[in-house]
């Protein structure tokens, strides 16, 4: 669960635009085309790039390859259709260009939130955690940005690898904060506070998550721990039996 980052602008896609068929395109053809309007241009580029990266997910990388690259025909200027190439582009091992393609989303859109958090959950998963909560705390900034929460738990997340706990209990504060029932959030803070010896607001945690879902192996492993504290077999080096 602790490396499970949350990639708001993938998912704006996968939301929001069906699949539909697309056709192949060489990668320095990516110039308008003269009789599309704008709002054509920005729809197709959407369908494209839905499609490319629901290609990515099944693994279909030649299919997924051609869809972003229609997309990026479509819509050279969208910032994300360029987050969207960059997170095909770190799945299929080309991290160098993976961050350009990033980067190049947020000179397109400096105050996208989707942009931002989506080069942090990158940088994160290449070990620059300082840098990837740097990305986190701007994105929460950003005034339509619709994930907030989720952008506070991925510092949190990222923090646990660093390894900073009391940054990382603080992140998950603010992410329930925005959305209470952000599920792994909760957990984390219920092992956080187990951590800390606090059995009293890890029981609470605990069971505000399982009011907000079916129990987890994580979270059951965690009730049992703290099933055993309770009888004193997890203190003093004492084993339970």
């Amino acid at each position: 669960m602790r490396n499970g980052l949350f990639w708001s602008g993938v998912l704006f896609f996968l939301m929001t635009v069906g699949g539909c068929t697309s056709q192949v395109v060489e990668q320095s053809d990516i110039l308008l085309e003269p009789k599309k309007t704008k709002s054509k241009m920005l729809s197709a580029a959407q369908t494209s790039a839905n499609l490319g990266l629901r290609y990515l997910m099944s693994g279909d990388l030649v299919k997924a390859k051609a869809s972003l690259l229609q997309a990026m025909r479509d819509d050279p200027q969208s910032a994300s259709v360029w987050y969207s190439m960059g997170y095909y582009q770190e799945a299929t091992g080309d991290v160098a260009q993976a961050e350009t393609d990033y980067r190049r989303a947020i000179a397109l859109a400096p105050h996208s939130g989707e942009a931002i958090n989506d080069y942090g959950t990158f940088l994160c998963r290449q070990g620059r955690y300082q840098e990837a909560i740097t990305q986190f705390s701007k994105a929460v900034l950003s005034n339509n940005y619709l994930y907030v929460a989720e952008a506070y738990e991925n510092a949190g997340l990222c923090a646990l690898l660093i390894p900073d706990k009391p940054l990382a209990k603080n992140f998950f504060l603010k992410a329930i904060d925005h959305n209470p029932a952000l599920k792994n959030s909760v957990l984390e803070l219920a092992q956080l506070y187990f951590e800390e010896g606090n059995s009293y607001k890890a029981k609470f945690y605990l069971a505000r998550f399982d009011l907000l879902t079916n129990p987890t192996p994580e979270s059951r492993r965690l009730a049992q721990r703290l099933a055993l504290s309770s009888k004193g077999f997890l203190f003093e080096g004492r084993r339970a039996p």
